[in-house]
């Protein structure tokens, strides 16, 4: 029972210790470019994702462009 017990205990230790040393697949930039019919402008949209620091949110600006209409989000 001891033996079953300190196995589960070391893997899920080992499974955190994994788990943190993970590298991060988020941060970067993200594109998107939508475009239904020819005779439509795209609509383009970029995300671009910041490091996270001191286990905080992610920094992150959103462009949007569609024809004449262009705008940035924080």
């Amino acid at each position: 029972m001891k033996t079953r017990i300190l196995i589960i205990i070391l893997c899920i230790y080992t499974g955190m210790a994994v788990a943190q040393a993970r590298p991060d697949i988020w941060p970067g930039t993200w594109r998107m470019e939508y475009k239904p019919w020819p005779h439509i402008p795209a609509v383009i949209m970029e995300l671009r994702i910041g490091e996270g620091r001191q286990k905080t949110l992610y920094p992150a600006q959103l462009k949007l462009n569609y024809a004449t209409f262009s705008a940035t989000y924080e």
